[in-house]
């Protein structure tokens, strides 16, 4: 219930206005100008509202809708339904004994509020729960778990219903393909208690029989049936969730237009269920072209880009993605530039699914890209080849190797090991780089777990991933390394209209026998819409002061986390509150030197404001974030009572703008 004074704060900031209600009614034809619920203690108010014919004000559409709200007609004859509306909320969540009495009162000039007072009386619990007939089924029983429903607990027709369910589940996910489960109920008002019965009928087990699968053109149903075989395979016990998991695995292909998994009528006598793909083809190529504009007070960034993906490359399930890039970029502004310069990319992206048999996919992928950075410019040449394997839908287990070639170029002198730069000089000798040319080769491995609802617009579930990579050195060239990076994500909605998010992650780079700072394409960088949003974009960095000005250089080890509360305001728009706080570490080749990201007292924090649109690819998003002070002493300045940036070179000082406006697509995380 909470929202409400919530959106309405976040809209007042945004329009700096205030409400008004329209609609005007006559004594002999009012209007509703409020509809109360007294009560109501035990359920969800916002809900029951929600449901019944006569409302309240009604917000108009757009993003004032929640200030500009219209009245609508009051209807005697809507009352009684209303109140059976109630009785039947209430019932389904176990109070029988409830009353509703309706009232009608005059507040204004042609307008009424509508009031109903509700006495809940007591809760019916579960006194009795019996499942009859599931020993013929023991495997079943054992899969079976807690279910919903207990016994000493408020009987709820939801948590009655989902037992029935997961009876069911339990059985025909365990070869009971055929399984009946029917359900009652006894209430006894008086008692306040309810006496349910299960009865259980398993009939035959059985085995997945045959597979059938559709012909399209240039994929062979071998390939298909490779590709399934992970989940469902012949012979073994039928389970029917793992017809969804089936066709999840061939939808996220990207290949077919639509993908159907059914299964066919018993075989009684051969004791198997014979199961039919059916699968609708889908254009295999995509074009795509546009401008972009990139911009924060760090950096714009101007560029068309195109993009082409074949999903059926020479056929048998290949994709080939080739996107292009070719702008130019600023740094800070057009304005006002210490740096500017033409940027660029292309890449190809190619996936073979099933190339080492059922579980394992192929992945290759090549860039090259020129760049420019605050501290360098580069020619990147990168080549990352992958393992990825597919074993169970929510998990990502991704082992590669990974090559990466920068040729660097305009770095700032600083950032080489322990010899000053001769003025003019195009080649320095940066740290642990020959000369202008700096080499990572390095192992790579993601664990990822996915439980989210929605990638995009999340609302319930966790995210969890660990990034490991292990540099070597070849021929002299190359960084000897650790590299981690673990992640975790969780979402709890609050009601139907608000989700509380939380996100953490910690990294770290461990030298292994080397001298010297880690290369600074390697580094660690906090600040951002996708970061600590009380800095710009890898603005939280350990710095460097080159051609007066400040210049981040990575450090190796970072730490940040984020709070956040998002709501919905009216319509696709939507808000949050949040707050952020990241630590970094210095780029010195202590191996130890990555753990001060995580010191507590060296944490920064940062509170903000923002505002959301939702889109189909994800919530356009504008964030307002300002870093919250460390020092409240009498008589310090204003400016000085926020944190500096860590890590600056000795005797120097330095703090960046307090407020930080971030625009994205897609949500933090």
């Amino acid at each position: 219930m909470f929202r409400r004074p919530l959106a309405a704060a976040a809209l007042a900031l945004t329009l700096g206005s205030a409400g008004c209600v329209h609609g005007r009614g006559t004594p002999q034809d009012p209007v509703v100008g409020a509809v109360v619920l007294e009560g109501v203690r035990s359920v969800d108010e916002g809900l029951l509202a929600e449901g019944l014919a006569t409302r309240g004000p009604v917000p108009r559409p757009g993003l004032s809708g929640r200030l500009n709200k219209d009245r609508q007609r009051f209807e005697p004859d809507a009352l009684p339904t209303d109140v059976k509306r109630i009785e039947s909320f209430y019932r389904d969540r176990g109070y029988y004994g409830v009353q509703v009495e309706p009232s009608v009162e005059e507040i204004g000039p042609g307008i009424v509020r509508v009031v109903f007072r509700v006495s809940e009386g007591r809760p019916a619990r579960v006194t009795k729960l019996d499942v009859e007939g599931l020993d013929a089924a023991p495997e079943a029983a054992r899969k079976l778990g807690k279910v919903p429903l207990r016994v000493g607990e408020i009987f709820t027709v939801s948590a009655y219903d989902a037992t029935r369910d997961q009876l069911v589940a339990a059985l025909r996910n365990n070869g009971w393909a055929t399984a009946e489960v029917t359900q009652s109920a006894v209430v006894l008002p008086e008692e306040a208690a309810v006496e349910v019965r299960y009865a259980v009928t398993p009939g035959a087990r059985y085995r997945v029989g045959p597979i059938f699968v559709g012909r399209i053109a240039g994929i062979s149903a071998r390939k298909i049936q490779q590709q399934i075989s992970a989940v469902l395979r012949s012979g073994e016990w039928w389970d029917e969730s793992n017809l969804a998991a089936a066709r999840r695995r061939l939808s996220d292909l990207g290949v077919f237009g639509a993908v159907r998994v059914t299964r066919a009528e018993p075989d009684t006598q051969r004791g198997t269920i014979a199961v039919v793909i059916d699968l609708r083809q889908a254009k295999y190529q995509t074009l795509r072209a546009g401008p972009g504009l990139a911009f924060d007070p760090t950096r714009w960034d101007a560029h068309g880009e195109v993009s082409w993906q074949h999903r059926n490359f020479l056929g048998d399930l290949r994709r080939l993605t080739l996107d292009g890039r070719a702008g130019y970029a600023w740094v800070p502004t057009p304005f006002a530039y210490r740096k500017r310069g033409p940027v660029a990319s292309l890449t190809a992206d190619f996936q073979q699914p099933g190339a080492l048999g059922r579980w394992i996919d192929a992945e290759a992928r090549a860039q090259v890209e020129r760049g420019i950075e605050e501290a360098y410019d580069y020619v990147g040449e990168r080549l990352r080849l992958g393992l990825p394997l597919r074993i169970v839908s929510p998990l990502a287990l991704v082992p590669s190797v990974n090559f990466e070639v920068y040729q660097l170029s305009n770095a700032t002198a600083q950032v080489v090991s322990g010899q000053p730069v001769a003025p003019g000089s195009t080649q320095p000798v940066l740290e642990n780089c020959k000369g202008s040319l700096c080499l990572l080769m390095y192992l790579e491995q993601l664990v990822a777990w996915d439980a989210r609802d929605n990638p995009l617009n999340t609302r319930r579930g966790w995210y969890g991933a660990v990034t490991l990579q292990e540099g070597v050195r070849v021929g002299g060239y190359g960084y000897r390394y650790l590299r981690f990076r673990p992640e975790l994500r969780a979402f709890y909605p609050l009601g139907r209209h608000s989700v509380l998010a939380l996100r953490t992650r910690v990294g770290g780079l461990i030298p292994i026998n080397e001298t010297g700072n880690p290369p600074i394409v390697a580094r660690f960088y906090a600040g951002g819409p996708l970061s600590m949003r009380g800095y710009y974009t890898d603005r939280f960095s350990p710095m460097i002061r080159q051609n007066g000005a400040w210049v981040p250089v990575g450090g190796n080890g970072a730490a940040d986390g984020s709070l956040e509360l998002r709501f919905d305001v009216a319509g696709d728009w939507g808000g949050a509150i949040f707050v952020d706080a990241a630590g970094v570490s210095d780029y010195s080749a202590n191996p130890t030197e990555y753990q001060t990201a995580l010191d507590p007292t060296r944490l920064q924090w940062a509170s903000g404001l923002g505002l959301r649109y939702r889109t189909p690819f994800g919530p356009v998003r504008l964030d307002v974030g300002v870093r919250l002070p460390t020092d409240y002493r009498a008589g310090v300045p204003f400016d000085q009572r926020f944190p500096v940036v860590p890590y600056t070179p000795p005797g120097t000082v330095h703090r960046e703008p307090i407020l930080a406006v971030q625009l994205a697509l897609g949500e933090a995380f």
